[in-house]
């Protein structure tokens, strides 16, 4: 298959050409393109590029990852996407103020120019070198700084961010959350509690972080992932929670399973015993605990299989009852007789007692007495 010439083909095309694809085609540079006065989009990603010349004024989507490039130009005021993931860069241009979407993810990049005054909405810059961030804008909405060396956020409190992945990080604590988040990804961190939960969130990534308590759960929350951690207690599930993950941790118990929970997974804990099953469950994992009567299971449940858990449950209760009523029956019996019983039996017959009672009756009635007696 011959090569594919640039060259040929950049000439082949009217100057008023607004989309230039150049998607995978193993070229090593990109001629001038200043004689494309109205061209929009540029689609140079998955190539051998090491630079590009300076940006038409028009552009508006520049897609330029996966190349070898060391530094972009200057970016024109029009421009709104910029997707230069997987390159070389050690840093980025200033950015312009129309620009709302940015991937610089897998880079070299050790900072961020200032988005603080620009309308960017989405901002991808994981799996850089990153050890802060600046301070983030009014209109970002999601954000995705994942397998950076980042030990603190920015301020979220009064941002629209409506999802946030801060996974595989150096952190150890969490500013306190919007009102509006609805995702929070900040596994594999150092982080040793949570702020408060806001009503809107819906999906809780936590798994292996330090964390030995958990904040009580919001009325939203679907999904919490808090496996691998140092828990020894869960807080009370809210109702609308469909799946727990909670595996890995120190639990000796679980609480009251609400009715919505799908699929929970409790494997590898101190678990002694599990609450009742809920209609709603399909999925259960609970193996490697110190459950009795063969409880642990791992896989699908089926009606049959959840009535026989919770037949097992039951009995298990029972047996428990039954055991301390057992255990306890000769101490309670000598309690009961040495507190109770002897003292009345004591002062019933105590001399004493007895010349009281004779002190009060007349000569016919002392047969009725000492007979009562």
């Amino acid at each position: 298959m011959p090569s594919f010439n640039i060259e040929k083909y950049l000439d082949s095309l009217p100057e008023d050409t607004t989309h230039l694809n150049l998607f995978y085609k193993k070229i090593t540079y990109i001629p001038s393109l200043k004689r494309f006065h109205n061209l929009k989009e540029l689609n140079c990603e998955s190539n051998k590029l090491t630079e590009l010349h300076e940006l038409n004024a028009c552009l508006t989507v520049l897609e330029c990852g996966s190349n070898q490039l060391t530094k972009l130009p200057e970016l024109n005021a029009s421009l709104k996407v910029l997707e230069c993931g997987s390159n070389q860069l050690t840093q980025l241009p200033e950015l312009n103020s129309s620009l709302d979407y940015l991937s610089c993810g897998n880079n070299k990049l050790i900072q961020l120019p200032e988005i603080k005054n620009i309308y960017l909405t989405d901002l991808c810059c994981g799996k850089n070198n990153l050890t802060q961030l600046p301070e983030l804008n009014d209109c970002l909405k999601y954000l995705s700084c994942q397998y950076n060396k980042l030990t603190r956020l920015p301020e979220l409190k009064n941002s629209s961010l409506l999802q946030l992945y801060c996974e595989n990080n150096n952190l150890t604590y969490l500013p306190e959350l919007n009102d509006c988040l609805e995702i929070l990804s900040c596994d594999n961190n150092n982080l040793t509690q949570l702020p408060e939960l806001t009503n809107s969130l819906t999906i809780l990534h936590c798994e292996y972080n330090k964390l030995t308590r958990l904040p009580k759960l919001n009325d939203c929350l679907k999904y919490l992932n808090c496996s691998n951690n140092e828990l020894t207690q869960l807080p009370e599930l809210n109702d609308s929670l469909e799946i727990l993950h909670c595996e890995n941790n120190h639990l000796i118990q679980l609480p009251e399973l609400n009715g919505s929970l799908v699929i929970l997974h409790c494997e590898n804990n101190h678990l002694i015993k599990l609450p009742q099953l809920n209609c709603s469950l399909v999925e259960l994992v609970c193996n490697f605990n110190q459950l009795p009567f063969n409880l642990e299971y791992a896989g699908g449940l089926t009606d049959e299989t959840r009535n026989e858990f919770n037949y097992k449950i039951h009995c298990l209760e029972r047996f428990k009852e039954l055991y301390c009523l057992l255990k306890f029956k000769i101490q309670f019996r000598d309690w009961l007789w040495i507190k109770v019983r002897l003292p009345r039996i004591q002062n019933q017959f105590h001399p004493d007692h007895l010349e009281e009672i004779l002190c009060t009756v007349n000569d016919e009635d002392l047969d009725k007495t000492l007979d009562n007696w």
